[in-house]
């Protein structure tokens, strides 16, 4: 679970909130999230978070729902509660049993190309 690295922003339960966000630690989306995520770092989406956003993260780790497509660097992981409407472009990708998961996803350990 990524929570236990590090400190970060908390988005909680009542919050909805629309824009564009960048951080460069973690953040934790308790609440509602629309528009747009930069990062460096983690996202963390509760299982009483709904994100409707594009994301470009260091890595992401989902309990709640996300509308959107996600651009990891590192690991994409869906919790047996998550729920995922959009595509994945991560290097390394983890699903638990029980996950809602409508879209394409594209896993490149290492960046790594297909040999042709």
């Amino acid at each position: 679970m990524i929570l236990n690295e590090k400190t970060g922003t908390n988005l909680s339960e009542d919050a909805d909130f629309k824009g564009a966000i960048n951080f460069t630690n973690l953040l934790k989306v308790e609440g509602k999230f629309e528009g747009e995520v930069n990062s460096t770092g983690s996202l963390y989406i509760s299982k009483s978070g709904k994100v409707k956003a594009e994301i470009k993260v260091k890595e992401l780790e989902s309990a709640g729902l996300i509308n959107g497509n996600i651009q990891a660097a590192g690991t994409v992981k869906l919790d047996s509660s998550a729920k995922m409407f959009g595509n994945i472009k991560a290097e390394k990708l983890k699903i638990d049993e029980g996950v809602v998961f409508v879209g394409k996803c594209e896993v490149k350990p290492g960046g790594q190309e297909p040999n042709k």
